[in-house]
Protein backbone atom coordinates (compact mmCIF):
# COMPACT_ATOMS: atom_id res chain seq x y z
CA UNK A 1 0.00 0.00 0.00
CA UNK A 2 0.99 3.58 -0.59
CA UNK A 3 0.70 6.28 2.05
CA UNK A 4 -2.67 6.94 3.60
CA UNK A 5 -4.99 9.08 1.46
CA UNK A 6 -7.34 10.10 4.24
CA UNK A 7 -9.51 8.90 7.11
CA UNK A 8 -12.72 6.89 6.84
CA UNK A 9 -14.64 7.01 10.12
CA UNK A 10 -17.21 4.31 10.88
CA UNK A 11 -19.65 4.98 13.72
CA UNK A 12 -21.47 2.22 15.61
CA UNK A 13 -23.22 3.20 18.81
CA UNK A 14 -24.65 -0.09 20.11
CA UNK A 15 -24.12 -1.25 23.68
CA UNK A 16 -23.91 -4.93 22.74
CA UNK A 17 -22.94 -7.18 19.88
CA UNK A 18 -25.37 -8.29 17.21
CA UNK A 19 -25.53 -8.74 13.47
CA UNK A 20 -25.03 -5.05 12.76
CA UNK A 21 -21.81 -4.97 14.75
CA UNK A 22 -20.48 -8.09 13.03
CA UNK A 23 -21.26 -6.43 9.71
CA UNK A 24 -19.27 -3.36 10.76
CA UNK A 25 -16.36 -5.56 11.83
CA UNK A 26 -16.24 -7.39 8.51
CA UNK A 27 -16.65 -4.22 6.46
CA UNK A 28 -13.85 -2.51 8.39
CA UNK A 29 -11.51 -5.44 7.76
CA UNK A 30 -12.32 -5.32 4.06
CA UNK A 31 -11.66 -1.57 3.90
CA UNK A 32 -8.30 -2.00 5.66
CA UNK A 33 -7.28 -4.52 3.00
CA UNK A 34 -8.60 -2.60 -0.01
CA UNK A 35 -7.81 1.04 0.70
CA UNK A 36 -4.83 3.19 1.57
CA UNK A 37 -7.03 5.27 3.85
CA UNK A 38 -6.86 5.01 7.64
CA UNK A 39 -9.96 3.16 8.87
CA UNK A 40 -11.31 4.38 12.21
CA UNK A 41 -14.26 3.45 14.39
CA UNK A 42 -16.18 5.47 16.96
CA UNK A 43 -18.10 3.32 19.43
CA UNK A 44 -19.29 3.35 23.01
CA UNK A 45 -17.08 2.52 26.05
CA UNK A 46 -19.40 -0.29 27.29
CA UNK A 47 -17.48 -3.37 28.43
CA UNK A 48 -19.79 -5.77 26.57
CA UNK A 49 -18.19 -4.72 23.29
CA UNK A 50 -14.56 -4.94 24.48
CA UNK A 51 -13.82 -8.22 22.61
CA UNK A 52 -15.25 -6.74 19.42
CA UNK A 53 -13.05 -3.66 19.73
CA UNK A 54 -9.97 -5.81 20.29
CA UNK A 55 -10.71 -7.79 17.13
CA UNK A 56 -11.07 -4.59 15.13
CA UNK A 57 -7.81 -3.19 16.49
CA UNK A 58 -6.08 -6.46 15.62
CA UNK A 59 -6.85 -6.00 11.91
CA UNK A 60 -5.63 -2.41 11.86
CA UNK A 61 -8.67 -0.31 12.73
CA UNK A 62 -8.13 2.65 15.04
CA UNK A 63 -10.87 2.51 17.69
CA UNK A 64 -12.16 5.48 19.68
CA UNK A 65 -14.31 4.70 22.75
CA UNK A 66 -16.52 7.77 23.10
CA UNK A 67 -19.08 8.20 25.89
CA UNK A 68 -22.47 9.82 25.15
CA UNK A 69 -21.70 12.79 27.38
CA UNK A 70 -21.10 16.47 26.58
CA UNK A 71 -17.34 15.94 26.67
CA UNK A 72 -17.74 12.80 24.59
CA UNK A 73 -19.74 14.62 21.97
CA UNK A 74 -17.06 17.33 21.82
CA UNK A 75 -14.52 14.57 21.24
CA UNK A 76 -16.71 13.12 18.48
CA UNK A 77 -16.61 16.48 16.71
CA UNK A 78 -12.81 16.56 16.92
CA UNK A 79 -12.51 13.04 15.50
CA UNK A 80 -14.83 13.72 12.57
CA UNK A 81 -13.03 16.94 11.64
CA UNK A 82 -11.01 16.22 8.51
CA UNK A 83 -12.52 12.79 7.84
CA UNK A 84 -12.66 11.83 4.18
CA UNK A 85 -15.97 10.04 4.71
CA UNK A 86 -18.27 9.29 7.67
CA UNK A 87 -20.25 6.03 7.66
CA UNK A 88 -22.86 5.87 10.42
CA UNK A 89 -24.44 2.49 11.23
CA UNK A 90 -27.82 2.61 12.94
CA UNK A 91 -28.81 -0.53 14.84
CA UNK A 92 -31.08 1.58 17.06
CA UNK A 93 -32.56 4.49 15.14
CA UNK A 94 -33.28 7.07 17.83
CA UNK A 95 -30.90 8.73 20.28
CA UNK A 96 -29.02 11.97 20.89
CA UNK A 97 -25.68 10.32 20.11
CA UNK A 98 -26.79 9.23 16.63
CA UNK A 99 -28.34 12.60 15.82
CA UNK A 100 -25.23 14.42 17.06
CA UNK A 101 -23.04 12.35 14.73
CA UNK A 102 -25.28 13.15 11.77
CA UNK A 103 -25.41 16.84 12.63
CA UNK A 104 -21.65 16.98 13.07
CA UNK A 105 -20.95 15.34 9.72
CA UNK A 106 -23.27 17.83 8.01
CA UNK A 107 -21.84 20.85 9.85
CA UNK A 108 -18.30 19.81 8.91
CA UNK A 109 -19.42 19.17 5.30
CA UNK A 110 -18.11 15.64 5.39
CA UNK A 111 -19.58 13.13 2.88
CA UNK A 112 -21.84 11.00 5.06
CA UNK A 113 -23.35 7.57 4.49
CA UNK A 114 -25.91 5.93 6.78
CA UNK A 115 -26.67 2.20 6.90
CA UNK A 116 -30.11 1.54 8.37
CA UNK A 117 -29.90 -1.76 10.24
CA UNK A 118 -33.32 -0.99 11.72
CA UNK A 119 -36.04 1.29 10.38
CA UNK A 120 -38.75 2.33 12.85
CA UNK A 121 -42.40 1.58 12.06
CA UNK A 122 -41.48 -0.77 9.24
CA UNK A 123 -40.63 -3.43 11.79
CA UNK A 124 -41.17 -2.41 15.39
CA UNK A 125 -44.63 -0.96 14.92
CA UNK A 126 -45.88 2.54 15.48
CA UNK A 127 -46.07 2.05 19.24
CA UNK A 128 -42.32 1.51 19.60
CA UNK A 129 -41.16 4.67 17.93
CA UNK A 130 -43.79 7.32 18.16
CA UNK A 131 -43.37 10.82 16.84
CA UNK A 132 -39.78 11.12 18.04
CA UNK A 133 -38.56 8.44 15.65
CA UNK A 134 -40.47 9.97 12.75
CA UNK A 135 -39.03 13.42 13.36
CA UNK A 136 -35.53 11.99 13.83
CA UNK A 137 -35.77 10.10 10.57
CA UNK A 138 -36.98 13.14 8.69
CA UNK A 139 -33.85 14.87 10.01
CA UNK A 140 -31.58 12.01 8.85
CA UNK A 141 -33.09 12.31 5.38
CA UNK A 142 -31.96 15.93 5.20
CA UNK A 143 -28.56 15.58 6.88
CA UNK A 144 -27.05 12.48 5.28
CA UNK A 145 -25.64 12.34 1.76
CA UNK A 146 -26.49 8.72 0.90
CA UNK A 147 -28.33 5.86 2.60
CA UNK A 148 -28.10 2.07 2.59
CA UNK A 149 -31.18 0.00 3.39
CA UNK A 150 -30.51 -3.66 4.17
CA UNK A 151 -33.76 -4.83 2.58
CA UNK A 152 -36.07 -3.67 -0.16
CA UNK A 153 -38.83 -3.36 2.42
CA UNK A 154 -36.69 -0.95 4.45
CA UNK A 155 -35.97 1.13 1.35
CA UNK A 156 -39.68 1.33 0.59
CA UNK A 157 -40.34 2.60 4.13
CA UNK A 158 -37.56 5.18 4.02
CA UNK A 159 -38.91 6.57 0.76
CA UNK A 160 -42.63 6.12 1.38
CA UNK A 161 -42.99 7.08 5.03
CA UNK A 162 -39.98 9.26 5.73
CA UNK A 163 -39.83 10.90 2.30
CA UNK A 164 -36.17 10.10 1.60
CA UNK A 165 -34.98 10.93 -1.90
CA UNK A 166 -35.25 7.65 -3.81
CA UNK A 167 -32.08 8.45 -5.75
CA UNK A 168 -30.07 8.54 -2.52
CA UNK A 169 -31.24 5.20 -1.04
CA UNK A 170 -29.58 1.95 -2.14
CA UNK A 171 -30.41 -1.60 -1.10
CA UNK A 172 -27.29 -3.51 -0.07
CA UNK A 173 -27.88 -6.71 1.87
CA UNK A 174 -25.44 -7.27 4.72
CA UNK A 175 -24.49 -10.72 3.49
CA UNK A 176 -22.29 -13.42 4.97
CA UNK A 177 -19.09 -15.18 3.98
CA UNK A 178 -19.85 -18.57 2.36
CA UNK A 179 -16.18 -19.55 2.66
CA UNK A 180 -16.33 -19.22 6.46
CA UNK A 181 -19.89 -20.44 6.89
CA UNK A 182 -20.08 -23.61 4.82
CA UNK A 183 -21.40 -27.14 5.27
CA UNK A 184 -19.27 -29.71 7.04
CA UNK A 185 -18.24 -32.90 5.27
CA UNK A 186 -19.93 -36.01 6.67
CA UNK A 187 -16.87 -37.17 8.62
CA UNK A 188 -16.22 -33.66 9.99
CA UNK A 189 -19.82 -33.34 11.13
CA UNK A 190 -19.73 -36.77 12.75
CA UNK A 191 -16.75 -35.66 14.85
CA UNK A 192 -18.07 -32.15 15.50
CA UNK A 193 -21.43 -33.05 17.01
CA UNK A 194 -20.26 -35.20 19.95
CA UNK A 195 -17.50 -32.71 20.78
CA UNK A 196 -19.87 -29.74 20.91
CA UNK A 197 -22.55 -31.65 22.79
CA UNK A 198 -20.02 -32.98 25.27
CA UNK A 199 -18.57 -29.52 25.93
CA UNK A 200 -21.93 -27.85 26.46
CA UNK A 201 -23.94 -30.69 27.95
CA UNK A 202 -21.60 -33.14 29.71
CA UNK A 203 -23.12 -36.58 29.93
CA UNK A 204 -25.52 -35.94 27.05
CA UNK A 205 -23.31 -36.87 24.11
CA UNK A 206 -25.90 -39.12 22.50
CA UNK A 207 -25.79 -39.65 18.76
CA UNK A 208 -29.58 -39.48 18.45
CA UNK A 209 -29.96 -35.96 19.83
CA UNK A 210 -31.66 -33.49 17.50
CA UNK A 211 -29.82 -30.16 17.64
CA UNK A 212 -32.05 -27.15 17.08
CA UNK A 213 -29.83 -24.06 17.10
CA UNK A 214 -30.67 -20.37 17.46
CA UNK A 215 -28.14 -17.53 17.24
CA UNK A 216 -29.51 -14.24 18.54
CA UNK A 217 -29.16 -11.46 21.07
CA UNK A 218 -31.23 -12.31 24.13
CA UNK A 219 -33.73 -9.50 23.69
CA UNK A 220 -37.52 -9.31 23.33
CA UNK A 221 -37.06 -8.48 19.64
CA UNK A 222 -35.83 -12.00 18.92
CA UNK A 223 -38.98 -13.79 20.13
CA UNK A 224 -37.09 -16.29 22.24
CA UNK A 225 -39.96 -16.71 24.71
CA UNK A 226 -41.88 -18.14 21.75
CA UNK A 227 -39.09 -20.69 21.31
CA UNK A 228 -39.30 -21.71 24.97
CA UNK A 229 -43.08 -22.06 24.62
CA UNK A 230 -42.68 -24.16 21.45
CA UNK A 231 -40.09 -26.38 23.15
CA UNK A 232 -42.55 -26.97 26.00
CA UNK A 233 -45.29 -27.94 23.54
CA UNK A 234 -42.92 -30.39 21.81
CA UNK A 235 -41.35 -31.94 24.92
CA UNK A 236 -43.38 -35.14 24.72
CA UNK A 237 -43.26 -35.48 20.92
CA UNK A 238 -39.54 -34.73 20.51
CA UNK A 239 -37.77 -36.06 23.61
CA UNK A 240 -34.38 -36.08 21.85
CA UNK A 241 -34.57 -32.40 20.82
CA UNK A 242 -32.10 -29.98 22.37
CA UNK A 243 -32.49 -26.25 21.76
CA UNK A 244 -29.13 -24.46 21.78
CA UNK A 245 -29.46 -20.67 22.04
CA UNK A 246 -26.20 -18.86 21.29
CA UNK A 247 -25.99 -15.22 22.34
CA UNK A 248 -26.39 -12.97 25.34
CA UNK A 249 -28.35 -9.90 26.31
CA UNK A 250 -30.73 -8.24 28.70
CA UNK A 251 -33.40 -10.96 28.50
CA UNK A 252 -31.18 -13.70 29.88
CA UNK A 253 -32.63 -13.69 33.44
CA UNK A 254 -36.19 -13.74 32.08
CA UNK A 255 -35.39 -16.61 29.72
CA UNK A 256 -33.61 -18.60 32.41
CA UNK A 257 -36.64 -18.26 34.67
CA UNK A 258 -39.01 -19.31 31.87
CA UNK A 259 -36.87 -22.34 30.99
CA UNK A 260 -36.74 -23.43 34.63
CA UNK A 261 -40.45 -22.87 35.22
CA UNK A 262 -41.25 -24.99 32.14
CA UNK A 263 -39.02 -27.84 33.36
CA UNK A 264 -36.77 -27.48 30.32
CA UNK A 265 -33.40 -27.02 32.04
CA UNK A 266 -31.97 -30.07 30.28
CA UNK A 267 -33.68 -29.24 26.98
CA UNK A 268 -33.18 -25.52 26.30
CA UNK A 269 -29.54 -24.51 26.77
CA UNK A 270 -28.53 -20.84 26.88
CA UNK A 271 -24.98 -21.19 25.59
CA UNK A 272 -23.94 -17.53 25.91
CA UNK A 273 -21.85 -15.56 23.45
CA UNK A 274 -19.52 -17.49 21.16
CA UNK A 275 -16.80 -16.52 18.72
CA UNK A 276 -17.67 -16.50 15.00
CA UNK A 277 -15.68 -19.73 14.62
CA UNK A 278 -17.67 -21.43 17.38
CA UNK A 279 -20.94 -20.17 15.89
CA UNK A 280 -19.97 -21.66 12.53
CA UNK A 281 -19.21 -25.00 14.20
CA UNK A 282 -22.63 -25.11 15.87
CA UNK A 283 -24.39 -24.24 12.61
CA UNK A 284 -22.53 -26.99 10.77
CA UNK A 285 -23.48 -29.47 13.48
CA UNK A 286 -27.14 -28.42 13.71
CA UNK A 287 -30.09 -30.39 12.41
CA UNK A 288 -32.26 -27.29 12.26
CA UNK A 289 -31.89 -23.53 12.74
CA UNK A 290 -34.71 -21.45 14.21
CA UNK A 291 -35.04 -17.66 14.45
CA UNK A 292 -38.44 -16.54 15.86
CA UNK A 293 -37.83 -12.76 15.66
CA UNK A 294 -40.71 -10.34 16.13
CA UNK A 295 -38.93 -7.83 13.88
CA UNK A 296 -35.56 -7.29 12.23
CA UNK A 297 -33.87 -4.62 10.15
CA UNK A 298 -33.78 -6.95 7.16
CA UNK A 299 -32.79 -10.56 6.57
CA UNK A 300 -30.89 -11.45 9.75
CA UNK A 301 -27.19 -12.20 9.48
CA UNK A 302 -27.49 -15.27 11.72
CA UNK A 303 -30.14 -16.63 9.36
CA UNK A 304 -27.84 -16.10 6.36
CA UNK A 305 -24.99 -17.82 8.20
CA UNK A 306 -27.13 -20.87 8.98
CA UNK A 307 -28.29 -21.10 5.39
CA UNK A 308 -24.71 -20.75 4.13
CA UNK A 309 -23.83 -23.74 6.33
CA UNK A 310 -26.45 -25.79 4.51
CA UNK A 311 -28.77 -25.87 7.51
CA UNK A 312 -32.54 -26.10 7.11
CA UNK A 313 -34.11 -23.00 8.65
CA UNK A 314 -37.34 -21.79 10.22
CA UNK A 315 -37.82 -18.03 10.50
CA UNK A 316 -40.63 -15.59 11.02
CA UNK A 317 -42.04 -13.70 8.07
CA UNK A 318 -40.90 -10.24 9.16
CA UNK A 319 -38.81 -7.35 7.89
CA UNK A 320 -37.95 -8.56 4.42
CA UNK A 321 -37.04 -12.11 5.43
CA UNK A 322 -38.98 -13.27 2.38
CA UNK A 323 -36.34 -11.52 0.27
CA UNK A 324 -33.90 -14.15 1.57
CA UNK A 325 -36.38 -17.05 1.74
CA UNK A 326 -38.63 -16.68 -1.32
CA UNK A 327 -40.29 -20.11 -1.19
CA UNK A 328 -40.92 -23.17 0.97
CA UNK A 329 -38.08 -25.07 -0.69
CA UNK A 330 -35.52 -22.55 0.63
CA UNK A 331 -36.80 -22.30 4.20
CA UNK A 332 -39.90 -22.37 6.38
CA UNK A 333 -41.53 -19.00 7.12
CA UNK A 334 -44.10 -18.68 9.89
CA UNK A 335 -46.01 -15.76 11.45
CA UNK A 336 -44.24 -13.93 14.25
CA UNK A 337 -45.44 -14.31 17.83
CA UNK A 338 -47.19 -17.65 17.31
CA UNK A 339 -45.48 -20.42 19.35
CA UNK A 340 -47.95 -23.04 18.14
CA UNK A 341 -47.03 -22.36 14.51
CA UNK A 342 -43.36 -22.49 15.46
CA UNK A 343 -43.85 -25.82 17.21
CA UNK A 344 -45.68 -27.24 14.19
CA UNK A 345 -42.91 -26.14 11.82
CA UNK A 346 -40.21 -27.65 14.05
CA UNK A 347 -42.16 -30.93 14.34
CA UNK A 348 -42.60 -31.16 10.56
CA UNK A 349 -38.94 -30.61 9.74
CA UNK A 350 -37.50 -32.74 12.52
CA UNK A 351 -39.59 -35.65 11.25
CA UNK A 352 -38.41 -35.31 7.63
CA UNK A 353 -34.63 -35.61 7.24
CA UNK A 354 -34.87 -35.70 3.45
CA UNK A 355 -36.71 -32.40 3.32
CA UNK A 356 -34.19 -30.84 5.69
CA UNK A 357 -31.34 -31.96 3.45
CA UNK A 358 -32.94 -30.59 0.30
CA UNK A 359 -33.87 -27.34 2.03
CA UNK A 360 -30.33 -26.90 3.36
CA UNK A 361 -28.85 -27.35 -0.10
CA UNK A 362 -31.28 -24.85 -1.61
CA UNK A 363 -30.60 -22.42 1.24
CA UNK A 364 -26.85 -22.54 0.61
CA UNK A 365 -27.40 -21.87 -3.09
CA UNK A 366 -29.61 -18.90 -2.28
CA UNK A 367 -27.05 -17.25 -0.01
CA UNK A 368 -24.09 -17.77 -2.33
CA UNK A 369 -26.07 -16.37 -5.28
CA UNK A 370 -27.41 -13.19 -3.73
CA UNK A 371 -26.20 -12.67 -0.17
CA UNK A 372 -22.43 -13.13 -0.36
CA UNK A 373 -20.72 -10.59 1.89
CA UNK A 374 -18.14 -9.93 -0.82
CA UNK A 375 -20.91 -8.52 -3.01
CA UNK A 376 -21.98 -6.29 -0.12
CA UNK A 377 -18.45 -5.01 0.41
CA UNK A 378 -17.83 -4.29 -3.27
CA UNK A 379 -21.11 -2.39 -3.64
CA UNK A 380 -20.44 -0.38 -0.48
CA UNK A 381 -17.00 0.64 -1.70
CA UNK A 382 -18.50 1.59 -5.07
CA UNK A 383 -20.87 3.86 -3.17
CA UNK A 384 -17.96 5.44 -1.28
CA UNK A 385 -16.21 6.18 -4.56
CA UNK A 386 -19.36 7.64 -6.11
CA UNK A 387 -19.65 9.97 -3.12
CA UNK A 388 -16.00 11.01 -3.41
CA UNK A 389 -16.39 11.83 -7.09
CA UNK A 390 -19.68 13.71 -6.70
CA UNK A 391 -19.51 17.49 -7.21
Amino acid sequence: MSGARGRIVLISLSRELGGAELHVERLAGYLVRELDDTIELICRPDHDIDPWCRRLEAVGVRVYRVAPTPSGLARLVRILRGARLVHLHLAHPAGKYQVAAALTARALRRPALMTHHLVPSAFAGEDQGGGSWSSTYALYGRLITRHIAISQLARDWLIGRYRFDAGRVSVIYNGTDPEVFKPAAADERAALRPRLIGELMPGSAREDLTLIVTVARLSPQKGLMDLVDAAKQLAADLPSARYIVIGDGESRPTLEAAVSKSGLDQVVVLAGSRTPTEVADWLRAADLFVLPSHFEGGPAMALMEAMACGCAVIATSVSGTDELIPDAQTGSLIPAGQPAALAAAIRDLVSDAGRRSRMGQRARERVTAGFDIRQSHVRTLELYRAMWSAP
